[in-house]
C-alpha cells in the first residue's frame, strides 16, 4: 500500500509503503481482563464485520498475547489474534467489527432472550404467552451470554415468550403477538 505520491519527499526514519501478505484473513479482537482467562489457542468464535452485517465468519483464536493495552473506555483488554474463514467475501485490511468468542458450550438448551428475563424479590421470571394472555412464570437460569439464558427449568422449547413493554404486564394480562 503506497503512502507516498509521486515527486513527494521521503526520509529513512518514515515507511514509503507497507508489504501487507492478502492470503491470511486475520481479526484483531481486544478482550476484556474479566475474559481473558477464558479464552485459550484453538477456541472456536464468529466474526461479524460492520460492512457485512447479515453475514458471521467462522473463526478460531490463533494467538493472545501476553500485554495488556488499554482500550479507549478506559479499560484493560489483552490484544487477541483471530484467523478467519471467510471464502467468497472481499475483506480488506482495516475492516471493522465484533467477535464472539465460544469459551464453553452447552447442547440442546432452551433459551430464552436476555430482555425477556426480569426480577421479583430475588427470582427470576418471563411472561409466557398462552391463549393471547401471559402468565408470569419463576424460572431458573443456567449459562448467560450478552443476549441469551438458558432456561434449566419454568419453560419448555417452543413456548411464546413475551420480551417486550414487560414493565407493564400483568400477570393475565392479554396481548397480541407480532
Amino acid at each position: 500500500m503506497p503512502k507516498a505520491t509521486h515527486g513527494s519527499a521521503v526520509a529513512p526514519q518514515s515507511a514509503v509503503f507497507t508489504v501487507v501478505q492478502m492470503g491470511a484473513l486475520n481479526f484483531n479482537a481486544q478482550v476484556d481482563e474479566a475474559d481473558i482467562d477464558r479464552v485459550k489457542a484453538d477456541t472456536k468464535a464468529t466474526v461479524r464485520l460492520d460492512a457485512f452485517p447479515s453475514d458471521t465468519f467462522a473463526a478460531k483464536v490463533k494467538t493472545i498475547r501476553t500485554t495488556a493495552i488499554q482500550t479507549t473506555t478506559g479499560g484493560i483488554a489483552f490484544p487477541v489474534l483471530l484467523s478467519v474463514d471467510a471464502p467468497g467475501k472481499n475483506l480488506l485490511l482495516g475492516m471493522s467489527g465484533s467477535v464472539d468468542i465460544q469459551v464453553s458450550e452447552v447442547s440442546e438448551a432452551v433459551t430464552v432472550p436476555i430482555e425477556a428475563l426480569f426480577d421479583e424479590n430475588g427470582k427470576k421470571y418471563v411472561f409466557v404467552i398462552q391463549g393471547g394472555k401471559v402468565a408470569k412464570t419463576e424460572v431458573k437460569t443456567g449459562a448467560l451470554t450478552d443476549t441469551r439464558a438458558q432456561i434449566l427449568s419454568g419453560v419448555t422449547a417452543g413456548q411464546e415468550i413475551a420480551i417486550g413493554n414487560l414493565s407493564t404486564l400483568k400477570d393475565g394480562a392479554a396481548v397480541r403477538t407480532k
